[in-house]
């Protein structure tokens, strides 16, 4: 009895390909209104998409610039599966010719990635819906720190202070560089025997750029990008008896 039932399921979930030409009366009007449900479906995301850049337009963003719109409906050929329902199973159009949308609007931001030390133009999908408190309200994640809904008109100045902000990390990382480069070559001129390189080091949770001075003698300092001392390593000092650096400290000018 079991295994009857579990021929029966096999049967009904089999999944038979077919050209349209090689359909059936019955399957191929199955198909036909297949192509009718997916046009309509197509031409509902067409408006959706149209109700979308007309919003994004009507609160100042300009197109080419804040946003990008991909959108098209294109006519192809795909392979569609359908459920039969006069005999229970599934059966698959390898060749079905439907209108199917294509594409999306997109916004565009910009990304600065401290790794690569420039700016990029990212894209993020945006969201529309229409709220009964709030009207027109858009949402997109790679823009807002929440992933929620926001009125249509303060999505641009969201846009506006995500690109102000990677603009401001571009210009601190380029000074930042700037003064690192320039520290370094200054304490290569005023130590040419001493070994003058780049290093990061930990600063109150926080990795930083430093410069590090190393001496024949082993001795190093590592200094910040304004030249001030962040660490002192003294490898003559750490080698003397306790007596040695109390006289050594006593004979130091006050």
């Amino acid at each position: 009895m079991i295994n009857e039932l579990m021929k029966v399921m096999t049967q009904t979930l089999e999944n038979r390909e077919v050209t349209l030409k090689d359909c059936s009366p019955n399957r191929l009007k199955l198909a036909m209104q297949k192509v009718e449900s997916q046009k309509t479906a197509s031409l509902k995301e067409q408006e959706r998409n149209e109700k979308l850049v007309s919003v994004l337009l009507e609160n100042g963003f300009i197109e080419g610039e804040h946003f990008e719109n991909t959108f098209e409906l294109v006519t192809e050929s795909r392979c569609v599966t359908i459920w039969d329902n006069e005999v229970n199973e599934m059966f698959t159009v390898l060749d079905l010719e439907a209108v199917y949308p294509r594409g999306e609007v997109r916004v565009l931001y910009k990304q600065y990635s401290s790794y690569m030390k420039e700016i990029s133009v990212q894209k993020a999908g945006i969201d529309y819906a229409y709220d009964y408190r709030l009207g027109d309200t858009l949402r997109c994640y790679s823009i807002t720190k929440q992933f929620r809904y926001y009125k249509a008109g303060k999505m641009l100045g969201h846009l506006e202070a995500k690109n102000a902000r990677s603009e401001e990390l571009y210009q601190a990382d380029h000074m930042n560089e700037l003064s690192i480069t320039n520290l370094i070559l200054e304490m290569k001129t005023q130590y040419p025997s001493a070994e003058v390189t780049r290093t990061r080091m930990w600063q109150s949770k926080n990795s930083i750029d430093a410069v590090k001075v190393k001496f024949k003698s082993n001795s190093y300092v590592l200094l910040n990008k304004l030249g001030n001392i962040l660490e002192a390593y003294d490898a003559v000092g750490r080698m003397e008896t306790r007596d040695q650096k109390l006289a050594r400290f006593n004979s130091q000018k006050g």
